[in-house]
């Protein structure tokens, strides 16, 4: 716990020979005066720009960002007052994104 336990973690997987490399990680958090904040859900979507990521946190807040050799935060959006993870779920052609707590929450991402 605490400011070095970190809630995004950015993996490379080597197939020949196996391996696993740590590229990158972040710690997703906009009350940086709690002591930790899980990571409900992310998944791989598009913007206008290309592939990106996004992440829920136990907040009630979906991130955004890239990554190719390091993680990079593009912003994030506050889905309620209420202080618990989403789902997410991503749908291509034309890119949407759902954000599920109690509500349901629709974003277009721009993608094509």
């Amino acid at each position: 716990m605490g400011p070095d336990d970190y809630n995004l973690w950015y993996f490379s997987i080597q197939t020949s020979p196996w391996g696993i490399t740590l590229l990158d990680k972040k710690n997703l958090i906009v009350d940086t005066s709690r002591a930790q904040v899980f990571n409900f859900d992310a998944i791989w979507g598009a913007y206008t720009s290309g592939p990106c990521w996004f992440a829920a946190t136990e907040e009630g807040v979906v991130w955004m960002g890239t990554a190719d050799t390091e993680i990079n935060l593009l912003g994030y959006q506050s889905l309620s007052d209420r202080a618990v993870g989403a789902a997410l779920a991503y749908t291509a052609r034309p890119g949407r994104l759902t954000a599920v707590i109690d509500d349901l929450n629709q974003f277009t991402t721009g993608a094509s």
